[in-house]
């Protein structure tokens, strides 16, 4: 009971503080949404606005056309300025933009002009080439009987029955695509997934060194001194600080899961698998936190270790670039971090591993959180009977 009581009076001063508040809860959740938007995949499918004037032959014609591309998902809007907002925040890679009367102007010869809109940057501009591969698809006979027209000299209606005899008989070559090799990521990755998986760790991570502040707190304040007079193991101080950090760290995890899975449609794949990995990397952070927090720093240069720390063994994890972009050396360095474990959990989870795909990622974590919480129970008895 005393573990725990001394866990929970750790987690009060932790939460009470109102940076903490922000930085554990608003800034994780902000950045899972600006990585997914500005580099996170598209689920798999990619979404291609249509607006304009659809309810024509023609457009028919051509979104079945591009409907039939099964890396496309085709998202119509009512309003134009609907679909432009939406390519605006993101929610769409691109649009088209029918014109009215389209089917009209073209059977008289008249040139329409169809829209498209995407950021620039991205695989928005990437789909012009779809759409527009796909209109000249459709669009042939008319294509060609303009050329009719051009070069014969002919009305375009001649032209047009011309073309629409001909190009029937046209037979178009076909291109064989063969992907050669393993893919870096799943190809059902969603936009949000990486994202959400490599913050998850290197906020967790983060919190658990930054938390050391309270421990340091009472070693400021003599509260460690005065619970060892008591009853009370350095042991079973430590743990309780292990525990309050645990619960503090893990609590953060199941927040920016819960929430990205809510707000962002985040696909976790394996929930039991990705908690496991939440609670063990939980106990390694906690163990870090207590070894840095058992120093005698002040809270400023441990704040300041603790985020650089992070930082550096987040980057070196593969928190900030996945690690299948990473030479063969940094992946190697990352074994030795448990960003780097945690993230290699996520990454089998992701290519729908099983536990027992992660069990070496659980133990190695674990191992690490014990070892750190036994460091630090060393570190802090050495410095409560060293002389100030």
């Amino acid at each position: 009971m005393k573990t725990l009581a001394i866990g929970w009076v750790y987690v009060l001063r932790i939460l009470r503080e109102p940076a903490s508040l922000f930085f554990f809860f608003v800034f994780p959740m902000l950045m899972v949404f600006i990585i997914g938007i500005q580099f996170g995949g598209q689920g798999g499918r990619v979404q291609l606005g249509i607006a304009g004037d659809t309810t024509q032959s023609i457009t028919d014609k051509i979104t079945d056309n591009l409907a039939a591309n099964e890396a496309l998902e085709l998202v119509f809007y009512e309003e134009q300025s609907e679909m432009l907002r939406a390519v605006e925040r993101g929610a769409i890679a691109a649009g088209a933009v029918f014109p009215p009367q389209m089917a009209a102007r073209i059977a008289v010869g008249e040139p329409v002009l169809i829209g498209f809109v995407s950021a620039p940057t991205g695989l928005g501009p990437q789909l012009q080439a779809t759409v527009r591969d796909a209109l000249t698809e459709v669009l042939m006979p008319y294509r060609a009987a303009r050329f009719a027209v051009d070069i014969l000299g002919v009305g375009f209606q001649d032209g047009w029955s011309l073309a629409t005899t001909v190009v029937p008989e046209v037979e178009l070559a076909t291109v064989n695509l063969e992907t050669v090799g393993e893919a870096l990521f799943p190809p059902d990755l969603g936009r949000f997934d990486g994202g959400a998986a490599s913050n998850l760790v290197l906020f967790m991570f983060l919190t658990a060194l930054t938390g050391a502040t309270a421990m340091v707190t009472d070693r400021e304040m003599g509260l460690d001194t005065r619970i060892v007079s008591t009853p009370t193991s350095v042991v079973r101080l430590v743990s309780g600080y292990v525990a309050g950090q645990f619960g503090v760290t893990f609590f953060q995890g199941v927040y920016i899961m819960v929430l990205s899975l809510a707000i962002f449609g985040v696909d976790w794949k394996n929930l039991g698998g990705s908690v496991l990995l939440m609670m063990a990397l939980s106990l390694a952070g906690a163990g870090a936190g207590m070894l840095l927090g058992s120093f005698r720093l002040s809270e400023a240069a441990t704040i300041g270790i603790g985020v650089t720390a992070g930082l550096v063994m987040g980057a070196l994890g593969g928190t900030m670039v996945p690690l299948e972009l990473l030479p063969d050396a940094i992946r190697t360095v990352a074994r030795f971090t448990p960003q780097g474990w945690a993230m290699l959990g996520f990454h089998d989870l992701q290519w729908d591993g099983s536990l027992i795909d992660i069990a070496d990622n659980l133990g190695v974590l674990a191992g690490m959180g014990i070892v750190l919480a036994a460091a630090a129970s060393l570190s802090v008895r050495r410095t409560l009977t060293r002389p100030s």
